[in-house]
């Protein structure tokens, strides 16, 4: 008689759980992909100090400019050619937000199935002038973890 009761409450406990399911659905879509279902394709933007841009499903906010190490485009000899170093926000579509350094001569920073890289940095570095706050521009890539090593072909 024990064993009868304990597989009645099994099956209804199983059940309430598959009408809770079926009553309000689930959301399993993982973050990589659109509403609609398909995969987010990874997309480079162009943000200045202190703006915020949606780029390929995540939120990217450039903060400021932390170091320039980049050889000058008017210094003949270079000794070691270097990167940039920002401090960016992120923040993706579930509330999930994180601020911290990311340099351009490292491997893309992972966050929340994503990959973020610096792709291009504007103004060029020169010898001969001073690059103020408002004129650094830095273009990011932002593509799902999934799509990481899939290069964009420009012919297409």
């Amino acid at each position: 008689m024990k064993k009868i009761i304990y597989v009645i409450v099994i099956v209804v406990v199983f059940a309430l759980i598959f009408m809770l399911i079926r009553q309000y659905g689930t959301d399993s879509r993982p973050l990589t992909e659109t509403p609609d279902g398909r995969v987010r394709a990874a997309e480079v933007a162009s943000v200045k100090i202190g703006e915020t841009k949606e780029i390929s499903g995540l939120q990217v906010t450039f903060n400021k400019f932390v170091q320039d190490n980049r050889c000058p485009v008017d210094q003949e000899n270079c000794p070691e050619a270097g990167g940039v170093t920002l401090n960016i926000s992120l923040k993706a579509n579930e509330g999930t937000t994180a601020t911290g350094n990311i340099a351009s001569d490292e491997v893309p920073l992972e966050f929340a199935g994503y990959a973020v890289s610096i792709v291009k940095v504007a103004p060029d570095r020169k010898l001969s002038q001073q690059i103020t706050d408002p004129e650094y521009e830095v273009s990011f890539r932002v593509a799902p973890l999934a799509l990481q090593n899939v290069q964009e072909n420009p012919g297409i």
